[in-house]
């Protein structure tokens, strides 16, 4: 075929085969969040001392986010 036709006629009749002649890149897909959760070592009991912490654990992931040098368009929170 590859005399004949040429070498993408080729290429196409032994993928139609099964056999792949184009390596396939491994691309991971892109992230969709960030996250910066952590546990209590304590019961929280104020609402100023859980203010402070959802404060701090946003901060850590805004910096995560800066150091990969994207942007967000939504900042949520499921407590």
């Amino acid at each position: 075929m590859r005399k004949r036709f040429s070498i993408l006629m080729e290429r196409s009749i032994r993928e139609l085969r099964g056999e792949p002649c184009i390596a396939m890149l491994d691309i991971p897909p892109p992230q969709q969040e960030i996250q910066s959760s952590r546990s209590f070592g304590r019961p929280v009991t104020s609402a100023e001392e859980l203010g402070e912490a959802i404060s701090l654990y946003t901060v850590k992931a805004a910096y995560k986010l800066r150091r990969q040098g994207k942007s967000t368009e939504v900042i949520a929170n499921f407590w």
